[in-house]
C-alpha cells in the first residue's frame, strides 16, 4: 500500500507527525473487504498453527461435551441433585 505525504494543513498533523512520522494511509479510501484482507493476513502471519490446531481440537472436545450435556440435561441435574 503506498503512503502518502501528511497533510499538511490538517490541524492535527502536528500530533501525527509527532506520533506516527509524515507519512499516512488513507484506509477509509479502501474497500471494506480489501481492509478485512489486510487484517486477516496480518493476523494470520502471526499465529503458530501448530499451536493454534491444538487449541481448536480442545475447544472442538469442550464444544461436545456441553452438547452431551446439553442433550442428556434430566439425567445431569439428576446426577448433580444426588451430589448435594
Amino acid at each position: 500500500m503506498a503512503d502518502f505525504l501528511t497533510q499538511l494543513t490538517d490541524s492535527r498533523c502536528a500530533g501525527y507527525i509527532a506520533d506516527s512520522g509524515s507519512n499516512s494511509r488513507e484506509l477509509d479510501a479502501l474497500d471494506p473487504l480489501v481492509i478485512s484482507g489486510l487484517i486477516e493476513s496480518a493476523v494470520t502471519e502471526l499465529i503458530e498453527q501448530d499451536e493454534w490446531d491444538a487449541r481448536d481440537q480442545l475447544i472442538k472436545a469442550g464444544r461436545q461435551v456441553l452438547q452431551k450435556i446439553s442433550d442428556n440435561y434430566i439425567e445431569v441435574e439428576t446426577f448433580l441433585a444426588g451430589l448435594a
